[in-house]
């Protein structure tokens, strides 16, 4: 018991356990206990075994996983673990907010040098979001009011909702209130952007998620909702992010790679 709580590493373990890492490092233990196999079954057995033991009690193997995995890992293999950016880099031909400014939902603000809700759709999307709130909704109907045939995937990676479009990540919903949000979003904006039957799904989960940055109160507890920079530092990768999140319940509602 003793030895086992020396080689126990906490913040490599339990939650906190990359789960690239130790996919990774089984990896190198099956190809170097293979080897060492075939020059005597046993030891190979027997050092395999060894090999899952340390990486269970240590989260990984070979020393300096965490710094390798952030720094060679490509994307797409750590999307699969949630540990991807939140988007890809999108084309620099489709404009959100200048489709938001000439539909009129925002403008400038009163009191600021700065782009801000109208009243009116302020007040419509305010409404929506109330009526969606009380039904729950989950990413199902996200899905039906933004996807085209066969043009995106949904999966649930992390704890977050996530879009693939052509093998890329086009779309995160972090929090319950992200998805009030854009679920009340996709039944007033149609009404308000006229270009919207045209845009492609893609198109419309960017409108979308630059609609959320505008965001004055949280969908899902009420609070104010705060814009910051922040980093992201997981076992995998760091990466500074521009986010949006409620004060009251810290749930994130906008979070995007900021380069």
């Amino acid at each position: 018991m003793a030895l086992r709580s020396r080689l126990r590493r906490p913040e490599h373990v339990g939650e906190n356990r990359c789960v690239p890492c130790t996919v990774v490092n089984v990896g190198i233990a099956v190809v170097a206990c293979g080897v060492l196999g075939l020059w005597n079954g046993g030891v190979g057995a027997v050092a395999f075994a060894a090999c899952l033991a340390v990486i269970y009690l240590r989260g990984y193997l070979v020393p300096g996983t965490p710094t390798l995995t952030k720094r060679y890992l490509p994307d797409r293999v750590l999307r699969r673990f949630g540990k991807a950016p939140a988007q890809s880099s999108p084309p620099a031909t489709f404009s959100p907010e200048e489709l938001l400014v000439d539909a009129g939902v925002i403008g400038p603000c009163e009191h600021a040098d700065d782009l801000c809700l109208r009243p009116g759709f302020r007040t419509a999307w305010r409404d929506r979001i109330e009526a969606v709130r009380e039904r729950d909704p989950g990413a199902t109907r996200l899905e039906r009011a933004i996807d085209g045939p066969d043009e995106l995937t949904f999966e649930t990676v992390g704890g977050n909702v996530v879009a693939i479009h052509d093998n890329a990540t086009v779309g995160q919903w972090s929090s319950t209130a992200a998805i009030i949000a854009d679920v009340a979003a996709t039944d007033v904006l149609p009404s308000a952007v006229s270009a919207w039957e045209r845009l492609s799904p893609v198109e419309r989960l960017r409108l979308l998620g630059s609609l959320r940055l505008f965001l004055e109160t949280c969908p899902a507890c009420d609070g104010s909702v705060e814009l910051g920079e922040d980093v992201v530092d997981s076992c995998c990768r760091s990466y500074d992010v521009v986010r949006a999140a409620c004060r009251g319940c810290d749930a994130r509602v906008f979070e995007i790679e900021w380069t």
